[in-house]
């Protein structure tokens, strides 16, 4: 981005254009999204649920549903697992503890 700058003519350093990009453009906290993906899930869940008790859904259909919604969630918290795990290791490899991974 700052080389796009200077071909148009920027002449402030390559610091300011970072700062300016960060500011501009954050970055999506993808942990954050994902724990709310998982939280909505399980409210569907829940909301399947009672409508199986409540006989709005039929028991066969609903509980095929509800099997196939727990296999989801449990991928997306998987995927957090491992987003945290790998977050957990880089930050040993950058401390310098790789030996504590093997």
């Amino acid at each position: 981005m700052y080389l796009y700058a200077k071909f148009l003519g920027y002449e402030s350093s390559i610091i300011a254009v970072d700062h300016w990009v960060s500011a501009t453009y954050p970055k999506p906290d993808h942990y954050k999204v994902l724990l709310h993906e998982i939280q909505e899930m399980q409210e569907d869940i829940r909301k399947l649920r009672e409508d199986i008790e409540n006989y709005a859904v039929k028991r066969d259909a609903g509980v095929a549903r509800i099997a196939q919604m727990q296999k989801e969630l449990r991928g997306t918290i998987a995927q957090v697992d491992s987003f945290v795990s790998s977050k957990d290791r880089k930050g040993l490899l950058l401390a310098g503890e790789d030996l504590a991974l093997r």
